[in-house]
């Protein structure tokens, strides 16, 4: 599962919006924070349970994060010029509930990352993960800079969340920049995201423009010495899609395939052979077949076309990848790559998904 920022999101267009009525209540937020809410504030796996259990009767739509399974990092390990991206003091209940809850949830999602990548034992499983998370702040980044909010309350929130967002992309960037893999933004282009249109607006006096700037001039004038990696990504080599060994020597079992993922209703009726030989011939996809049978019976068959027959050549961990491109849901979706990964074996056609792969043998 991908590490989710839908708590930003909420914050930046949905339920948790401080611009919202339902969420410029002081009393109501003085009580949930005097409810172990304020007395939890500085561990964030402790905070969200109290928060959830707190906060039920007045968000009952909030999705908070599950972190019963995550384990402490300690992000005091940072560079001392990381502590110069701090918001400034919250001046009210409000203020001090949105200071609490978006500090612990940055800290949350680099604890989340760290989880995993301490868990993965494969490279590309790290960067996926990584990049990912990256990906989702990175347009957290626009959306910020959409937002033209003005009351009191609003503007610190947007600027608590701005100084927070880029304070974890940084963390990111120190401790796993190597899995950005040259990627990242430079500070001039999240500056131009998060503050547009400053050529013609002075944001000079606005309090997280002036936060994030003294963090790079900082930066600049004493660079961050990186921690030292032990990490190599070798590149990875592109599949388009997979290669049956056996594909100029036996290519009509391609076609004996095809016809029985049709009578299993696997695949669908129309599925034609040309489109079908492209899956297995590292060819660019660019008709994808339709997957009419569960995901669970879509995983098992990949697996053993790629681990058990090994009847494809092998994929450098890139089997599910290709998977989601030569493959798509009735509706016309694509696979979740991690979703498609973490099916079991499904019981009932198992032994049916055994037969039709042997015909590739």
């Amino acid at each position: 599962m991908k590490i989710s920022v839908k708590l930003f999101e909420a914050i930046i267009n949905g339920s948790l919006d401080p611009n919202s009525q339902h969420n410029t209540n002081n009393t109501v937020f003085s009580e949930i924070l005097a409810d172990k809410v304020r007395a939890s504030k500085d561990d964030p796996i402790t905070f969200f349970k109290e928060l959830k259990r707190a906060s039920k009767s007045y968000f009952p739509y909030m999705e908070l994060a599950d972190s019963d399974k995550l384990t402490k990092y300690n992000l005091s390990a940072l560079p001392d010029c990381f502590s110069k991206l701090a918001p400034q003091s919250y001046f009210d209940k409000i203020t001090e509930f949105y200071t609490y809850l978006i500090s612990n949830e940055t800290e949350r999602l680099f604890i989340s990352l760290s989880n995993i990548i301490q868990v993965k034992r494969e490279i590309i499983d790290r960067a996926y993960h990584t990049k990912s998370l990256k990906n989702s702040l990175e347009l957290i980044f626009r959306f910020l800079g959409e937002k033209n909010w003005t009351s009191k309350q609003s503007v610190f929130v947007l600027d608590t969340l701005k100084i927070k967002v880029y304070y974890l992309y940084k963390a990111m960037l120190h401790h796993y920049g190597d899995y950005f893999e040259n990627t990242e933004l430079t500070d001039a282009e999240i500056l131009n995201d998060i503050f547009p249109n400053a050529d013609s607006v002075d944001w000079s006096y606005n309090h997280a423009y002036k936060i994030i700037n003294e963090f790079i001039v900082e930066n600049q004038k004493n660079p961050v010495e990186k921690p030292q990696s032990s990490i190599v990504i070798k590149p990875v080599k592109v599949n388009n899609s997979f290669t049956y060994k056996d594909f100029n020597t036996r290519g009509s079992n391609i076609g004996d395939l095809l016809n029985s993922l049709k009578k299993h209703n696997l695949i669908a009726q129309d599925s034609q052979l040309p489109h079908f030989n492209r899956i297995f011939n590292n060819s660019v996809i660019t008709n994808p077949i339709i997957w009419t049978g569960t995901i669970s019976e879509l995983h098992y068959f990949i697996k053993l076309l790629h681990y058990t027959k090994k009847y494809v050549q092998d994929t450098n961990q890139q089997h599910f990848a290709i998977a989601c491109k030569c493959f798509i849901k009735p509706d016309g979706s694509h696979f979740d790559r991690e979703k498609l990964k973490e099916q079991k074996k499904p019981r009932k056609t198992s032994a049916i998904l055994e037969n039709i792969v042997e015909l590739l043998k």
